[in-house]
């Protein structure tokens, strides 16, 4: 059996801030099609900021809406977990690949050597 690639998913406060009217089915639709590939990718998602009071501020309808999206992803094996910029290095040292919200994160991916995607979540997949 082939390995699984792992990915970081990483979401952007900012994607919510210029994308309010397609943000959550965007990241409804991302979600699903990783857990439709469950059983070639595992994936982690973080939040970027972390802070969930963060998101709220810019629409906290929508923010919980995410929040939801996450609880439910969840129970379908994707794993929310939260990275602090100063671990950005050590933790891309764990991925295969990221995906994702400009951030932090792809600088450090591609001193790794490892593909950094920039998503864009106003493309429909």
């Amino acid at each position: 059996m082939k390995e699984k690639k792992k990915i970081l998913f990483m979401i952007g406060a900012n994607e919510l801030a210029e994308h309010k009217s397609i943000f959550i089915r965007a990241v409804k639709e991302r979600l699903d099609l990783f857990c439709a590939n469950a059983d070639r990718l595992e994936v982690d998602l973080c939040l970027y900021p972390s802070d969930r009071d963060q998101w709220r501020k810019i629409d906290a309808g929508s923010a919980e809406k995410l929040f939801e999206l996450l609880e439910e992803a969840k129970t379908k094996g994707i794993c929310i977990k939260e990275i602090a910029p100063k671990d950005g290095e050590n933790e891309a040292e764990n991925y295969d690949a990221y995906y994702g919200s400009p951030s932090f994160m792809p600088l450090h991916f591609t001193q790794c050597n490892k593909p950094a995607m920039i998503a864009d979540m106003s493309i429909g997949i």
